[in-house]
């Protein structure tokens, strides 16, 4: 089962600037030449543009830059939904799940993790992280979806916080047997002897 990784745009989303949505399309005319001209011939460039530009709202300059450097391996330009797809990938809810259990695994060791995206590593603590490293795939499946969806829902994400210091537990304290207690005392006892007969 897929889900998208980044939150579609909403109504309210912010509109990309003409001259932004110009860079793109100059780009991308630059990079596949007449294949790109080809693909929008008959389409007024003013209409292209606000199109591109509306469909692309609220994305960010970081997820244009993944969609451009993504057409770096591709042969043929893409679409207006296929960019968009580019800049914002589905991803796995199983691989979601994996990555979320790696990376609850390194906090707990005190080890920065890099998540793909916050909303895992919130849907992990929303899952539970104890539930979430003492279970598998199978088991976790349809809560996991469900608490991985609720948080792609969101708009916005709060920043995964800094790991905490690794745990060390205290060092553990080893009882002295009786006999080796009593062989010490001996010898305690004779050096005491010893250095009061060696000061006369």
């Amino acid at each position: 089962m897929s889900l998208t990784l980044w939150q579609p745009r909403s109504s309210d989303a912010t509109r990309l600037k003409t001259e932004t949505v110009v860079a793109i399309l100059g780009k991308l005319h630059a990079r596949y030449g007449a294949k790109f001209a080809d693909m929008w011939q008959g389409v007024p460039q003013d209409k292209l543009t606000a199109e591109w530009a509306a469909e692309l709202a609220g994305f960010t300059p970081d997820e244009i830059r993944r969609g451009m450097d993504a057409c770096r391996t591709r042969v043929w330009p893409p679409t207006l939904p296929e960019f968009a797809a580019l800049c914002r990938p589905p991803i796995e809810a199983e691989a979601a799940f994996y990555e979320a259990l790696d990376g609850i695994r390194q906090r707990e060791r005190g080890v920065a993790f890099a998540w793909s995206h916050p909303a895992i590593y919130w849907a992990a603590v929303d899952f539970g992280t104890y539930n979430l490293t003492h279970s598998d795939w199978p088991a976790a499946k349809s809560k996991w979806v469900r608490i991985l969806a609720k948080q792609m829902d969101k708009t916005e994400w709060e920043a995964v916080p800094d790991p905490p210091a690794a745990y060390l537990p205290p060092p553990e304290r080893r009882h002295m047997p009786d006999h080796v207690r009593k062989q010490l005392a001996g010898l305690m006892k004779k050096w005491n002897v010893s250095k009061t007969l060696a000061a006369d």
